[in-house]
């Protein structure tokens, strides 16, 4: 038997592997290989840039900024967005100046103790709410003629009839010119319960600006009433107000609300009457 091995058979050539698709791909061996038909790897798009607060400038990453609470405005303005804007502001029954006005005609001590205590997203601004009004007032004043209608009405000399006319046009000057004085009063009348100057300025900005605002219904009714009749109601009001602002904020009783706010308007009436007599001297010795 013819024990030879024959050479064994060449191999045959291997066929090239299909890659998906039908592009040619590597042929395994050792012999020249194809180019590899391989699509690019796809390039991500960068993210869109984040859009910046217009207040300060942090990043936006929703409604509102999360570092000074700026809204966030897309586009330009409109006159039907502003109006929707400043009923809405105004309306508001959450923390708009509607709400407040309800808050300090029902539970003032609420609104002054809320602000003290850091809350002040709920209600208009001490500040804020004291301009509205005190702009609110004084446009009513004139527009409806209340202030020449008081000045008639109270039978006064001409020099009376002025100052009448002083007050109603300059309302919210001599108001704001008087809440330090009144702050003064309440700050050392009611000192011993803890809050500082600054605090008590907010009470009287809440206390003075809504007292104002009461007195305009009472001011239209002395118009066609009596003159007297409305310096009266303005006293009683302003008292009356002040000792349930103090007794809801201050937890006191009545009797003790009423003697500290009898000493706090007569500091008021000193400091103030002071300051006005070396305003007024200081005037006079500049016009010599």
């Amino acid at each position: 038997m013819d024990t030879t091995l024959s050479p064994a058979p060449a191999s045959a050539t291997p066929e090239p592997i299909a890659a998906p698709g039908g592009h040619p791909a590597l042929i395994p061996g050792d012999g020249p290989v194809a180019a590899v038909d391989v699509a690019p790897a796809r390039i991500l798009a960068p993210p869109p840039p984040v859009p910046a607060c217009a207040n300060c400038g942090a990043a936006l990453t929703g409604r509102f900024c999360a570092e000074c609470g700026q809204k966030r405005v897309e586009g330009r303005l409109s006159v039907r967005q502003v109006a929707m804007e400043t009923v809405a502001s105004a309306a508001d029954m959450d923390r708009g100046l509607l709400h407040t006005v309800a808050g300090l005609t029902l539970r003032p001590g609420e609104v002054v103790r809320d602000y003290l205590n850091g809350a002040t997203v709920r209600w208009t601004g001490p500040a804020k709410y004291f301009v509205l009004v005190m702009a609110m007032v004084v446009l009513v004043y004139v527009q409806a003629g209340i202030g020449e209608r008081l000045a008639a009405v109270s039978g006064s000399a001409a020099g009376t009839e002025g100052i009448v006319k002083l007050v109603q046009t300059h309302m919210n000057l001599l108001m704001a010119a008087g809440v330090p004085f009144s702050a003064l009063g309440t700050w050392v009348m009611y000192r011993r319960y803890g809050l500082n100057y600054a605090e008590h300025v907010v009470l009287n900005l809440y206390v003075n600006a809504h007292h104002t605002l009461l007195m305009v219904p009472l001011s239209v009714a002395a118009a066609f009433g009596g003159f007297r009749v409305l310096m009266v109601a303005n006293t009683l009001l302003g008292f009356g107000y002040l000792v349930w602002v103090a007794r809801a904020t201050f937890g006191i009783g009545t009797g003790a609300a009423i003697l500290r706010t009898l000493g706090a308007q007569a500091l008021n009436m000193i400091a103030a009457g002071t300051a006005g007599i070396g305003v007024g001297y200081a005037i006079g010795h500049l016009i010599r």
